[in-house]
């Protein structure tokens, strides 16, 4: 478990993940550390799911570096940072 998210540090499937989120968005905590939580959890999904889509459908390769910098950016976005 994390300290800051009190989430497994690690998720072996997509399946955890969506457990995980679910159980969070689930928890009425509304404390800065439970929103952070849910938006990470929320970008790292989107941005896997992006990343898959465009591999199937487009056929563009998936880079590591892409998915981490779409991360940064919807996390940049939805909670607006500047």
């Amino acid at each position: 478990m994390t300290v800051a998210t009190e989430l497994p540090v690690v998720c072996s499937s997509m399946e955890e993940l969506w457990h995980a989120s679910k159980s969070l968005c689930a928890y009425r905590d509304k404390s800065a550390r439970a929103k952070i939580s849910q938006i990470l959890i929320l970008a790292v999904t989107w941005a896997i799911w992006l990343a898959r889509n465009h591999l199937i459908f487009r056929g563009t390769p998936v880079y590591e570096e892409n998915i981490w910098e779409s991360i940064e950016n919807f996390v940049k976005a939805w909670v607006k940072i500047p």
